[in-house]
């Protein structure tokens, strides 16, 4: 059993028996920081629509 990331940055275990390549691991990597930085960007969206909602009342 190897423990590998998914694209979301969550640990798992895999059947394999050869251990992720460094790339792999990387790429996995690089896909949890785009994923995040999406994330954030939609709550700093959602937290600037909320405010101007509220100073307009």
């Amino acid at each position: 059993m190897v423990k590998t990331i998914d694209e979301y940055g969550n640990e798992c275990w895999s059947e394999s028996k050869e251990e992720p390549r460094p790339q792999t691991k990387f790429n996995n990597y690089l896909d949890k920081l785009e994923f995040d930085k999406k994330k954030l960007e939609e709550t700093q969206l959602l937290l600037k629509s909320q405010s101007k909602n509220n100073n307009t009342k």
